[in-house]
């Protein structure tokens, strides 16, 4: 059990402090050690637990970032590293940039947090047009690559291992010999029209010219019977067309179905009945309900037009290289595929009624107005999909059929509405062209690890959206809940391979993809996001495909990375509310660019911003040798007396427009190519009132100077630090000395040795209570 000692926090425990050491200030006359020990019990008092020997205050390092491009031979890229997903609100955090050419590798090194288990890579090209994916930080490394191997001349990114979508292929069928039904067809007639045995016609014609308006028995009941349509057939009552029969619209045929009535190819549902329908180029069915199956192995054919209310595979194949207009397309109770080679147009397809059970064959062009359910998708070169939604959640005919979507090149799936997927695979080629996915809303999503028995694909490594694959998605308010992924960031999570959106605390949820730490696993495919409407390949109107206007590229508003400097100024009576001096850093913007969104910045320069002074000490602030603010003592610096608290609120503080200093990058802390390393920035606050100076990087074994690698919010006056960042109340807990933290609080960060950290610990910062912290916002108007 922790010793109660320190469970006194804030008044109390500073309290008991000035009882030991006659003030609240530092003592002078004493030693280093006793300093430290003195101040080591205080913040152990005023935070309320035991400090673990040895410990460290660090919550970022440095790390390399290595992104090679296969892209467009010759072409220039710019590579970003950004700290979020730039889609969301389409602003992003820039930890670090390079440049590179097709072929090469950008690299560069960034302070980036140690809560960071996953950034956003985004390559611009030269048009303006940028490709981003998700990569993980492993021992202080990002390795990711745009494209597979550089190929001379190669035209565009290129992916390495084949795949499903590189091999399957979209059935190209023609009409079958049918003249065994036609040449010998007799004209139908009231005496022939007969189930009498002694009828001798099997093979029936409606003439050119003529209109026929009864149904037809024989084929209804008979075997080998066919009906040749040139004229008119009014089907008045549901006609049926039994097992081993064949119904055949010709060019200049043309059948019109009742209202409530139906043309059905499967006669009186006995089983393993099947009939045959076929439609030339220039027949038409038109009217309420046209449904049919097919056994394995066989296939009904429109080369006309059909044009129903509802259209009903139920079961078997459906191939179309005309036109297919319904109302309503319905699915079998077991496989039902529909090829299309010509155009389909439909108004809803959603899940019931086996609709989801459904399998999109598709080779050229298939719009529907509403929901559009099915099981599986197979998109050939330059084909098109438009729906308002697609549901992809669900199997209604119990097979253990892989959910997927597997795409060629130059195809487009345009879904502006909800999409519901569950264990789908989205699979692009391999080839340097590439598949284009729109998403609108995520609404489902669901995927485990794993295996695809299909074609051996470990989605646990390559994820379940593969290859050369450009995926757009609607994004979703931004979501403060970290114990639950949203449906879009489940998608994001199986770009190439597993990756975590946030902190570990969501591991529960998708625990099954992580076999190590999250994010180790993610796979370093070909799959990117792009911004919505950005299909720059697909723009040729054809037969297949509508014209697509070309977008222009979306801007990206970059902000620099800032990290926080905060300082308490004094360390055996010190408060803990780390408001005393609280500074802000960042590199120097250069421009930015008001079309692009791009920020130009200068390395060689950094920008410091007091922002809170919570000290009644005067008390003076460089870095390095340089004294910022024209040598000001901070109270100067802010326009305001001497002692007087300023931007700490609580009723306590004046308000004060934070203020700016340029300075030079100090010697020694940059690398090469001009990187700095913001752990080891000599950041130094001299307490002119006492004497005494505090630095950060700080060795001690109190945190009372710290950087925080975020644009922080900082406590109120007299708030203890531990107060304003107490946790989420539905994080997981750690037990530390007998007592339970919420693994993203404060406590929980600086009790446990930082050996033993966990970046939900290390993220602590991201998780204020709002009321007791102020921003650069709040500063100003005391908020």
């Amino acid at each position: 059990m922790m010793n109660k000692k320190y469970l006194m926090r804030g008044f109390a425990a500073l309290a008991l402090v000035a009882g030991f050491s006659s003030c609240v200030k530092d003592v002078d006359g004493t030693s280093q050690k006793e300093i430290d020990d003195r101040s080591k019990e205080n913040a152990e008092m005023q935070l309320g637990i035991s400090i673990p020997d040895g410990q460290t205050w660090d919550m970022a390092s440095q790390v390399e970032a290595n992104v090679t491009v296969n892209g467009d031979y010759g072409a220039k890229y710019t590579v970003s590293i950004y700290e979020n997903n730039p889609f969301i609100n389409n602003t992003a955090v820039v930890l670090g940039k390079a440049e590179t050419v097709s072929g090469g590798t950008a690299s560069t090194s960034f302070t980036c947090p140690d809560a960071t288990k996953s950034v956003f890579v985004a390559i611009k090209d030269e048009k303006g047009y940028s490709y981003v994916k998700p990569a993980a930080v492993v021992d202080g490394k990002i390795e990711t690559t745009f494209g597979g191997e550089a190929a001379a001349g190669a035209r565009s990114m290129r992916a390495a291992n084949r795949s499903a979508a590189d091999d399957f292929v979209v059935n190209v069928r023609t009409m079958p010999n049918l003249s065994t039904y036609i040449d010998d067809a007799v004209a139908i007639n009231d005496e022939n029209n007969t189930t009498d045995p002694a009828n001798t016609v099997h093979h029936y014609l409606i003439p050119e010219g003529t209109t026929w308006s009864k149904n037809i028995p024989l084929i209804q009941s008979g075997s080998g019977i066919s009906v040749y349509v040139q004229g008119t057939l009014n089907i008045n009552a549901e006609q049926r067309v039994n097992g081993g029969c064949v119904f055949i619209v010709g060019p200049k045929g043309k059948v019109n179905i009742a209202n409530g009535q139906k043309l059905v190819t499967n006669a009186n549902n006995e089983a393993g009945t099947v009939g045959s329908f076929y439609v030339y180029p220039g027949g038409e069915v038109k009217g309420d309900r046209l449904e049919f199956a097919n056994g394995t192995g066989s296939y009904n054919y429109n080369g006309g037009t059909i044009d129903v209310t509802t259209i009903n595979n139920n079961g078997g194949t459906l191939y179309n290289a005309g036109i297919i207009e319904a109302d309503y397309m319905l699915g079998g109770a077991g496989l039902s595929i529909y090829e299309n080679a010509g155009k389909v147009h439909i108004g809803e397809a959603p899940k019931g009624s086996s609709t989801a059970n459904t399998r999109i064959h598709n080779n050229c062009w298939w719009e529907c107005d509403g929901t559009q359910a099915c099981r599986n998708i197979q998109q050939g070169a330059g084909a098109y999909i438009k729906a308002s939604n697609l549901d992809m959640s669900s199997s209604q005919d119990g097979t253990s059929d892989v959910a997927y979507i597997w795409a060629k090149g130059n195809s487009l799936i345009a879904i502006s509405g909800n999409v519901s997927l569950n264990g789908v695979d989205i699979v692009g080629p391999t080839s340097s062209d590439y598949a284009y996915i729109q998403f609108g809303k995520m609404t489902y999503v669901n995927h485990t690890g794993g295996t695809n028995s299909n074609y051996g694909v470990d989605k646990v490594t390559l994820g379940a959206i593969q290859n050369n694959v450009r995926i757009s998605v609607d994004t979703p308010e931004v979501d403060n809940n970290v114990y639950t992924f949203t449906p879009y960031e489940k998608l994001i999570n199986l770009l190439n391979g597993t990756f975590m959106y946030a902190t570990e605390e969501r591991d529960q949820e998708w625990g099954q993809w992580h076999t190590n730490t999250p994010g180790e696993q993610i796979g370093n495919g070909n799959a990117v996001l792009v911004a919505k409407g950005q299909v720059n390949d697909v723009k040729t109107e054809s037969e297949c495909s509508p014209g697509i206007d070309i977008v222009p590229p979306t801007p990206i508003y970059e902000e620099l990375k800032v990290y926080t400097y905060a300082f308490e100024d004094q360390t055996v009576g010190t408060d803990y509310d780390m408001n005393d001096v609280v500074l802000k850093v960042s590199y120097k913007v250069k421009s930015t660019n008001a079309e692009t969104g791009e920020v130009e910045y200068d390395k060689t320069k950094l920008v410091a911003t007091l922002v809170a002074a919570g000290a009644t000490y005067n008390i003076k602030v460089k870095i390095g040798n340089t004294y910022l603010f024209n040598e000001q003592e901070i109270h100067e610096a802010l326009g305001v007396n001497p002692g007087v608290m300023v931007n700490t609120g609580n009723g306590k503080a004046q308000t004060a427009t934070p203020v700016s200093s340029e300075i030079t990058t100090p010697t020694g802390l940059a690398d090469e190519d001009g990187n700095i390393d913001f752990t080891q920035l000599p950041v130094t606050i001299e307490v002119t009132s006492t004497g005494k100076n505090y630095s950060y990087p700080n060795t001690d074994p109190y945190p009372h100077a710290v950087m925080i690698p975020v644009d922080w919010r900082w406590p109120l006056e007299r708030i203890i630090v531990t107060e304003a960042y107490p946790g989420t109340s539905n994080a997981d807990k750690v037990t530390i000395d007998g007592v339970d933290y919420p693994v993203n609080s404060f406590d929980a960060w600086a009790a446990t040795p930082a050996a033993d950290r966990t970046p939900a610990m290390n993220g602590w910062y991201n998780n204020p209570n709002t009321g007791l912290t102020m921003t650069n916002t709040s500063a100003a108007t005391n908020n």
